[in-house]
């Protein structure tokens, strides 16, 4: 059973959420359990202490920025897709900040709120997926959503995950990169490969992750990375026309 949780001041938008959503899961015959927050500190103590699968968040909660929450969650190792609804597209930049999967202007509609589910269910699958390495004495299974990158090193490949942590692959990187989910992943350069969910930005230096790390992007590769990088941007925030609604 799915726990998403709804967090927003303003009663008659989360009602209404509330119902779409509902109404989304009857049609999939999927039972979920919803709780409701109109406040970001009850929210935040209880997405601590308990696993969420999704959340729609409000930019604007009372005195309150919805996007300081969603920093606040991440730093608190908090990863489910997030949704951001609000009344302007101003602060669309701050929702990917945040890796959200999905950004809807209010007032919603059926439509938007099925458009949102469904990517967040398609996160969820794709946190299920992992990447299989042997190294010196074992094999491991890892979640692909913790792979920052991979490094070639020497006649290995080195992968280096969120926590900063790293293991050492008895393979190559073309190997390893088979395995890797393409939509998420961008071979930078001859010596690396790349989650794009952990890019920052794309600088003349490279790439930059969370925490400031430059990834080089090669020469050669430099329009093709850009290109697939910009459209995974677009497609976090889900800028086509059909979903920017404002009435």
């Amino acid at each position: 059973m799915l726990n998403i949780i709804i967090c927003d001041d303003d009663n008659e938008d989360l009602l209404l959420l509330r119902t779409l959503i509902e109404k989304f899961f009857e049609h999939r015959q999927e039972k979920i359990k919803i709780g409701t927050f109109t406040k970001t500190e009850p929210c935040f103590e209880y997405c601590r202490f308990h696993k969420v699968d999704i959340m729609f968040l409000d930019i604007y909660i009372k005195n309150s920025l919805g996007s300081d929450l969603a920093r606040d969650l991440r730093e608190a190792d908090v990863r489910c897709p997030l949704v951001f609804v609000t009344t302007s597209k101003e602060h669309a930049l701050q929702a990917f900040s945040v890796n959200a999967v999905h950004y809807l202007v209010k007032p919603v509609k059926e439509q938007m709120v099925a458009e949102a589910l469904e990517r967040c269910l398609k996160r969820i699958e794709a946190d299920l997926e992992v990447l299989v390495i042997q190294n010196k004495s074992e094999v491991l299974r890892l979640q692909q959503k913790d792979v920052f990158y991979l490094e070639v090193f020497s006649k290995h490949t080195i992968v280096h995950l969120r926590d900063k942590k790293t293991q050492e692959a008895y393979a190559t990187l073309s190997e390893l990169e088979t395995q890797l989910n393409q939509d998420n992943f961008v071979k930078c350069h001859r010596s690396f490969v790349v989650n794009m969910n952990a890019v920052e930005d794309f600088t003349k230096a490279g790439l930059v992750l969370n925490g400031g790390e430059i990834i080089p992007v090669g020469a050669p590769r430099r329009r093709e990375v850009k290109d697939k990088y910009l459209r995974f941007v677009f497609n976090c925030l889900n800028k086509e026309p059909d979903y920017w609604h404002d009435n």
